[in-house]
């Protein structure tokens, strides 16, 4: 596993308005000072007022963010980040295994044939997505040191 790349931030806003992760969980909006907003669950504003400088843990190679660190008076908090590309990681683990699955059932029917034009298409389309976002072709090229 490679080690996590950190940067520091400033909160400037967190949201009221409430919203429901996929666990049922309360999640809010939280907005820093570098214009980057995260979903982040079990929010106190009142906390982020007093302790307003966070770090923001990142993965190494393609730099997406995974967790929020509250940098408080004694110790440090740690809150989990929503809305993520890996947060629908069961999805993206299907979809990277259709090809797969259509290598291994070659018969001619409609399944076939619907898996294989969607493993063609969504499978493309994704990875285009996910290079294209965040500049990630960038880190991918420069092995995570951009």
């Amino acid at each position: 596993m490679l080690p996590h790349h950190y940067e520091n931030d400033r909160i400037t806003h967190v949201s009221i308005n409430n919203d429901f992760g996929s666990k049922g969980e309360f999640i809010s909006l939280v907005r820093t000072q570098k214009n980057d907003d995260y979903w982040v669950s079990d929010v106190d504003g009142g906390k982020y007022e007093d302790y307003p400088n966070i770090l923001i843990e990142k993965t190494w190679i393609f730099h997406g963010p995974s967790r929020l660190i509250s940098l408080q008076k004694i110790k440090y908090g740690y809150y989990p980040l929503h809305y993520t590309f890996y947060s629908i990681s069961l999805f993206l683990i299907i979809v990277f295994f259709l090809p797969l699955f259509t290598r291994i059932y070659k018969r001619q029917t409609v399944i076939f044939t619907v898996s294989y034009y969607s493993s063609l298409y969504l499978t493309g389309g994704l990875i285009v997505l996910f290079l294209i976002t965040n500049d990630r072709w960038a880190h991918l090229l420069t092995f995570g040191f951009l």
